[in-house]
């Protein structure tokens, strides 16, 4: 089939730069950041902390994990060392990830090497890893300028909608609601299906699971069973 002259040629993902490359494979990721943001902005409204700060963390801190520590140890009256401390802690495992990155070509820009770092998460140095070596820095600035904005305008919706928002009471809810889009966007069409009908129906069955596990103990095994069912598949075939 001969492509039409008048309309213009589709770039490839080798042709796309890297930036616009990393915000479009960020797009389905942005529900999880959604969920989060919101559920993050709910909660620590709770506390008894001044308004511009509120509306300041997600901008400068950045980490749904630490403004949830900060707003619980604020609330608790902690010493703003011990805060500060803490968050740096909670936060070590980006040495690891730095220590990975050193070896990646530097950008010329002073600017791109300031918010580099500042706009790195857990997702968006995992779908770094798999571009090219010399694409990975402008790769990780389009998905973190995605994620960021997103947390920035959640959070904030979710601050000035903390008395209509449940906020995040149970630990499992944060890698549920981040890493569940992760996984839904590695997978393929037969797993995707696979994966929501075993956690729908390991959902129902471990609903009356103590402390309210049921749901993480259900992705879980979804998360297995489409693996193995792939695998189980391939060999079949």
């Amino acid at each position: 089939m001969m492509q039409d002259p008048s309309r213009p040629a589709e770039k490839s993902p080798a042709e796309t730069g890297p930036f616009r490359r990393g915000v479009r494979k960020t797009l389905p990721l942005l529900i999880g950041t959604t969920l989060f943001g919101l559920g993050t902005g709910a909660a620590t409204a709770q506390a008894p902390i001044p308004e511009l700060a509120l509306f300041a963390m997600p901008v400068a801190i950045y980490a749904g994990v630490g403004q949830l520590a900060f707003a619980q140890l604020y609330t608790l009256g902690t010493p703003f060392p011990a805060i500060a401390v803490t968050l740096i802690l909670i936060n070590l495992r980006y040495i690891i990830y730095s220590a990975i990155a050193s070896v990646w070509p530097r950008p010329k820009s002073l600017l791109q090497r300031l918010l580099g770092p500042f706009l790195v998460t857990e997702t968006s140095f995992a779908l770094g890893l798999n571009e090219p070596l010399a694409d990975r820095f402008r790769f990780l600035l389009g998905v973190g300028t995605a994620l960021w904005s997103t947390w920035v305008v959640t959070c904030t919706i979710g601050t000035l909608l903390s008395s209509q928002l449940p906020p995040l009471k149970h630990g499992y809810a944060i890698p549920a609601i981040v890493l569940a889009p992760i996984l839904m966007n590695l997978m393929k069409g037969r797993q995707k299906a696979m994966l929501a009908l075993v956690a729908i129906g390991f959902g129902l069955l471990l609903s009356g699971v103590p402390y309210r596990l049921g749901p993480l103990l259900a992705g879980l095994i979804a998360v297995a069973g489409a693996l193995l069912f792939e695998r189980v598949w391939k060999a079949w075939r």
